[in-house]
């Protein structure tokens, strides 16, 4: 909070200094649990796309029904150009990946090999990947095995 008195010369008062200063922790304090109260918002809109997201998990039997579902109740949360989910398929061998592009209804899905490819890297190194700027950084492809 600032004060100002450009017209005419004024001295404050150390009334009015208190006053301000006062005023100053009470907009201090307002402000600091607005800032919570929002946090507390964002988080509870959390727990409830979370909760959207057991229950789709459970609401069908069919595996490409439920990933399409879940990524259908991610775009709600997080926005997205591209979303994908991988499940192990039981060759051990592949992995189905469903896709799914900011476009509503345009989830589709596809098989991939583990061994070569990005997807398969990340599932066998049990390791996150994050790839900030591929026109920068290049695509971080692991090594082909023979």
């Amino acid at each position: 909070m600032g004060v100002d008195a450009t017209e005419e010369p004024h001295r404050c008062t150390d009334a009015a200094i208190e006053l301000a200063a006062r005023g100053a922790e009470q907009l201090s304090v307002a402000t600091q649990n607005s800032r919570l109260a929002e946090e507390l918002q964002r988080r509870a809109d959390d727990v409830e796309n979370l909760n959207a997201i057991g229950q789709v998990v459970s609401s069908s039997l069919n595996l490409t029904t439920v990933l399409d579902r879940v990524l259908s109740s991610l775009r709600a949360m997080v926005a997205y150009d591209r979303a994908s989910i991988c499940v192990v398929e039981p060759d051990m061998e592949h992995l189905l990946v469903i896709t799914d592009t900011a476009k509503e209804g345009n989830q589709r899905g596809h098989h991939i090999p583990i061994e070569g490819s990005l997807r398969g890297h990340v599932f066998t190194s049990a390791r996150p990947l994050y790839i900030g700027n591929i026109a920068m950084e290049g695509l971080p492809l692991p090594p082909l095995q023979a």
